[in-house]
């Protein structure tokens, strides 16, 4: 291959995509592409490294990858943080970054892997952008892409490459930084928002992925996640079609509805907490990208939401396609290859601009570059070999010393060994101490399911307090409250039940009263739907009841019943 080419391994939650890309005259070609679907238990995050490596050696063996990759992880296996600081010299911002997060990440930083990005800087505070993962993540990439033949030399996580892409290609430097674009990356587990103008980027993560409109077909539809994911994507791409009647395309289309507002909401959210920190300014467009975004009328169904221009980023429009890459391939690549085609702007027409973060340890970086000498130390070596023998008389004369050196350093190597034994000893108490601190560890984790029970039942109640407030109620009380488990004994249900009075004027004529007690009873329904079905710690409402007779009496004591069972979120 070409030297100019970078083959870049994009890591998903999902699905894992290598792509082969190069320069020609200042522009991007993509000379090879090709993706693997992830088959792995969702809820074990131990599982999707094999998985993932699983995936990337078919690749590897199918696109005929060698040499050096670019790696592309999840936002989701990685630590993330943002600062801010003063803005300081370069020797010593690392200092000061150093400093603050290791006051505000849950694991030490001597234990992590970590780099930063300065995302913003007005020139009196910078805003910093700092990622961390587990050394062991790490190692097990590193020795598994080694042994498949291939070097890696850069880790840098997904959620930032986006910005690379749209501010070469779509911001426009002549107006001043007052251009301002918001993308929206979907992917399986996590939803990532950039805010982009000239100066830089804001980012933002929400907990709302592909895989939960998966999940509520899942249970709609009383099918396994996977051939649920497996017909969403069928369904949504074109590959099949449902007749109108039915039964599936209803759970279809109210579970992608229900999942387009959870998304419009965040969205919102997010937009009036950038409107704030940045003075009334709001982005102009929404660029949509990750597989996420497949779902059919998202664009429209947002844009109608947000009251905004919404697009797809099309990395196809920024990047010439090779002859090897197949029209499958193609037709996806505006869902999956923006990080990657980022990743690409920077790695071979990027600037000063836009740097890159790297979680790869220095010295795997070193390891690396010392298998690449390995050629040239044989060469030498064998070179040497061939020098004449005057020279080796000496070297023979040298090691005769060496030998004498050696007997003495055994002396002192003996010395060495009783200080080995005594402080062998001490290792083996020590791993006494941590085998205690593991037990004990272990008994607060379960004393710890007793407190997040008691945070769940607290905001709970407060909620429950906010509904007897809320004045467009009024005049309700509860009868009863307790938990349940569901039918699969994993999931907690919360059922409420209760009454509330329908209040009338006294001169309302008795002709009139009818209607004027079922309108009251509907609009108090609806404020009492609406507060319930927009609260964060409920994911579905698994049952509603409302009765004007038997338990209630709207028309003759003007009250009516109601009862829900509600599924709770964890925490």
């Amino acid at each position: 291959m070409p030297s100019n080419n970078k083959t870049i391994l994009n890591f998903g939650n999902s699905h894992v995509s290598a792509s082969v890309f190069s320069e020609t005259n200042g522009s991007l070609l993509l000379s090879k592409s090709s993706m693997e679907t992830l088959h792995y238990n969702l809820n074990d995050e131990q599982a999707w490294l094999g998985a993932s490596i699983a995936a990337v050696k078919k690749l590897i063996e199918k696109l005929n990858i060698k040499g050096n990759v670019y790696c592309i992880l999840p936002g989701s296996m990685l630590l993330s943080k943002t600062i801010r600081i003063p803005h300081v010299e370069a020797t010593k911002q690392k200092k000061i970054i150093s400093f603050e997060l290791s006051q505000k990440l849950p694991i030490p930083l001597s234990e992590l892997i970590w780099d930063y990005l300065v995302i913003d800087d007005d020139g009196v505070e910078e805003e910093v952008l700092a990622y961390a993962v587990k050394p062991n993540l790490v190692e097990g990439f590193c020795e598994e892409l080694i042994k498949s033949k291939v070097n890696p030399v850069l880790l840098t996580p997904s959620p930032i490459l986006d910005y690379n892409l749209v501010s070469n290609f779509l911001i426009d430097p002549q107006k001043n930084g007052q251009e301002k674009i918001l993308t929206v990356n979907i992917g399986a587990k996590s939803t990532n928002l950039l805010f982009i103008d000239e100066n830089g980027f804001l980012i933002r993560t929400i907990t709302i992925g592909g895989n939960m409109l998966t999940q509520s077909i899942s249970d709609q539809l009383a099918i396994p996640f996977e051939k649920a994911e497996s017909f969403k994507k069928n369904y949504f791409s074109g590959q099949i079609a449902l007749e109108e009647g039915d039964p599936s395309l209803g759970v279809l289309t109210n579970a992608s509805a229900q999942h387009v507002s959870r998304i419009s909401q965040e969205i919102t959210r997010a937009l009036l907490h950038y409107k704030r920190i940045k003075k009334g300014s709001v982005p102009q467009q929404i660029l949509l990208t990750g597989r996420g975004t497949i779902i059919g009328g998202l664009p429209e169904a947002l844009a109608q939401n947000l009251q905004m221009s919404v697009t797809h980023l099309n990395p196809m429009q920024y990047v010439t396609t090779g002859e090897s890459v197949n029209e499958e391939i193609k037709a996806i690549i505006p869902f999956m290859l923006s990080e990657s085609t980022g990743l690409a702007q920077t790695l071979l027409v990027g600037s000063q601009k836009h740097k890159t973060i790297n979680l790869l340890p220095r010295d795997k970086i070193s390891a690396i570059d010392f298998n690449k000498k390995l050629p040239w130390i044989g060469a030498s070596i064998l070179l040497m070999s061939l020098c004449p023998a005057p020279l080796l008389l000496m070297e023979i004369g040298r090691g005769e010393e060496l030998e004498k050196k050696l007997s003495e350093q055994s002396i002192e190597l003996s010395d060495y060994e009783s200080e080995f034994e005594v402080l062998n000893e001490k290792n083996k108490e020590m791993q006494n101490l941590a085998k205690l601190n593991s037990i004990i560890f272990e008994k607060q984790s379960q004393l710890q399911q007793y407190t997040s029970g008691n945070q769940i039942i607290l905001e709970i109640l407060n909620f429950l307090q906010e509904i007897l407030d809320d004045p467009k109620i009024g005049d309700l009380w509860f009868d009863e409250l307790k938990f349940k488990s569901d039918d699969s004994k994993q999931k907690l249900i919360l059922v409420i039940s209760g009454r509330y009075l329908v209040r009338i004027g006294e001169d309302s004529e008795e002709k009139n009263k009818s209607d004027a007690l079922i309108e009251l009873n509907t609009l108090k329904q609806n404020v009492l739907n609406a507060k319930i079905e927009n609260h964060e710690k409920f994911n579905q409402i698994v049952r509603k009841t409302f009765s004007t007779e038997g338990k209630g009496d709207l028309f003759n004591k003007h009250f009516s019943y109601f009862e829900y069972e509600l599924l709770v979120s964890e925490l």
